[in-house]
């Protein structure tokens, strides 16, 4: 497997960052696999864990108001992509769930560890805050576009 470090960049958590808090946010992390078809987060879930996905789909869902069960794939994502960063933000319950399309491997960082880093160590939390933006920004400017294409088409 990839070594974690390149993860972390390839994901863009670790961009400008120290190799001393590259360091700290890899002792954060977790391996953990899940099987084709398991659900990684609930929707309206409290935890605030953020996830890295190593290996493997998942596809993000919403549940179709007005019927029981049925939920709609919004959008699928791969190998180094995050999932899981809006409540670790804000702390609100999840706002989706995630499947996993295939098995899965991801790292599983610690919503708890990280945020008390952050306080204890303003420029961590800085540029971890400053590269979810990022992610977050360009993932808005995808949206933007698709949108963009269907009202075209």
């Amino acid at each position: 497997m990839i070594p974690l470090e390149e993860i972390l960049k390839a994901s863009g958590l670790t961009r400008s960052m120290k190799d001393e808090f590259v360091a700290t946010l890899i002792e954060f992390t977790e391996l953990q696999h899940f099987a084709k078809d398991q659900t990684v987060i609930h929707e309206d879930s409290r935890d605030r864990d953020m996830f890295i996905l190593v290996e493997g789909k998942v596809s993000i869902n919403l549940f179709v108001p007005g019927t029981l069960d049925r939920m709609e794939s919004i959008v699928t994502l791969r190998a180094y992509q995050v999932f899981g960063e809006f409540s670790l933000i804000d702390g609100a319950p999840r706002s989706a769930a995630v499947k996993a399309d295939t098995d899965i491997v991801v790292y599983r960082l610690s919503a708890e560890k990280l945020l008390h880093y952050c306080e204890t160590n303003c420029e961590f939390g800085y540029r971890l805050m400053q590269n979810l933006a990022a992610i977050l920004a360009a993932r808005i400017r995808d949206t933007t576009l698709l949108v963009r294409n269907n009202i075209i088409w």
